[in-house]
């Protein structure tokens, strides 16, 4: 379902398409319902800003979000930077100042060792959710054996029963298992999220007019406050 925010359309010249941004289905980052820290960032930017540029939204699987951009069927990408997707996926990408810091982590279970090197994954393959190309390729690196679960729960049945030595999965996973444990000096990737996008004219000004409205909620502490509960540090 893609929901559309377009302001000051009468302003604007009439062929000036909505840019359309393409974001990931990921804990607390956003919902199929279209909730989620994601939409409440960008209605604080939208409140915070020139909102000259009109857009929609795209909420989607990571696997499908990440897919459709690399094919430009979405125009911009709301989650990590050009180390993601410039390193692994090869992209010539515009992106926006830093909306918050990231990591791939390796998550355990209490009883269990915390992860804190490659050297520590041992001989047992690491788990990947579906769709963790870049943490198995990140992995293979360092000689570390990987293997992909069908979803989440499966690594979970996997990881208590130590058929895998942990679960490589983005930092904002463990808001649906809080009890996994991690190392605080150790990530397998870190990387910052921001608002990137296929280099066009269109594409530029909306960065610009997004860097605004991110200042201005950086300046105003509401960033911080969005963000305050959502690092996996919290708990």
């Amino acid at each position: 379902m893609i929901r559309a925010f377009t302001f000051f359309v009468l302003l604007l010249p009439l062929h000036l398409h909505a840019i359309e941004i393409g974001i990931p289905q990921l804990p607390l980052w956003a919902k199929s319902n279209h909730t989620g820290v994601a939409f409440e960032l960008l209605k604080l930017i939208d409140q915070n800003s020139l909102k000259t540029i009109p857009y929609q939204t795209k909420g989607q699987p990571l696997v499908r979000a990440i897919g459709d951009y690399i094919q430009a069927k979405t125009d911009c990408f709301l989650g990590a930077d050009e180390i993601i997707f410039g390193q692994f996926y090869g992209m010539q990408i515009i992106s926006s100042q830093s909306i918050k810091p990231s990591a791939i982590l390796a998550f355990t279970l209490p009883g269990q060792d915390v992860i804190n090197s490659f050297e520590g994954f041992k001989k047992s393959p690491a788990g990947i959710p579906f769709g963790g190309d870049i943490a198995a390729a990140l992995l293979k690196q360092y000689a570390v054996p990987s293997m992909k679960g069908k979803d989440f729960q499966q690594l979970m049945s996997l990881l208590k029963r130590r058929r895998i030595s942990a679960i490589v999965a983005p930092d904002l996973e463990r808001y649906n298992h809080p009890e996994l444990q991690f190392s605080k000096n150790f990530s397998v990737l870190s990387y910052t999220d921001r608002l990137h996008c296929h280099p066009s004219a269109a594409a530029e000004k909306f960065i610009a007019n997004f860097n605004i409205g991110l200042s201005n909620i950086q300046k105003n502490g509401q960033l911080q406050q969005l963000f305050s509960s959502t690092s996996p540090h919290a708990r």
